[in-house]
């Protein structure tokens, strides 16, 4: 048995150093607590040279970010699990003033598991993205749908520039006029263009009816 060292109250990475917890026969052993709030028991040599830097968690994450745990690395189904956790937690995404900014969060269950998220919401089709079924509530499984990107548009919450309180429908500053307008299969379509804001709207309820094949009133 190699001379005690005590390690109580160090620091290792993620590690910190409770107390004394035995021995495997060749080492001491320490019972720590990881940063994510496990206890978890480590052989001093471990600590000192590197070896263990935390109770596990820190290898999970990082293959998830390598996407190596999964065989999903590229696939749009892993990208849009990214995409969702930056949109709710990266101050710099473009996004996210629309998201985490205001409050929307991903569930336990997914914020740091693929997998799980794989298993709830399957592959993710051609041509379609991940929608939340209500735009104020968080991303979980009874939330969450695979949704044509066309629909997701039409879902969405008011961007921050829109004045008029209805989706598609903006007044031009630079020229004075209304304007309505709607998405379809990644295209814009313009309305209505015009000094009338009734007009816009209703020609923005006429074309959710005509693209969509419904509207919010009905």
């Amino acid at each position: 048995m190699p001379k005690k060292i005590n390690e109580v109250g160090n620091k290792y990475s993620r590690l910190e150093v409770l107390e004394e917890d035995g021995s495997d026969g060749k080492n001491i052993l320490w019972r720590c607590r990881c940063l994510c709030g496990k206890l978890v028991s480590v052989a001093g040599t471990s600590l000192r040279t590197g070896k263990t830097k935390s109770c596990g968690c820190l290898r999970i994450e990082t293959n998830i970010s390598k996407g190596t745990t999964h065989g999903h690395s590229g696939t749009r189904t892993y990208q849009a699990w990214l995409n969702m956790k930056s949109r709710c937690s990266n101050k710099k995404n473009i996004s996210y003033e629309n998201y985490g900014g205001r409050g929307i969060s991903i569930c336990d269950r997914w914020l740091n598991s693929f997998e799980n998220f794989l298993e709830d919401m399957g592959e993710c089709p051609d041509n379609l993205t991940l929608e939340r079924m209500d735009v104020n509530g968080n991303y979980e499984p009874n939330n969450c749908i695979w949704e044509d990107y066309s629909q997701q548009l039409f879902n969405q919450s008011l961007r921050s520039t829109n004045k008029s309180g209805i989706v598609g429908v903006n007044y031009r500053k630079d020229t004075n006029k209304w304007e309505s307008r709607i998405c379809k299969s990644g295209k814009i379509v313009i309305l209505y263009y015009g000094d009338s804001f009734e007009k816009a709207v209703e020609a923005r309820k006429e074309g959710e009816i005509k693209y969509y094949g419904f509207n919010p009133n009905r």
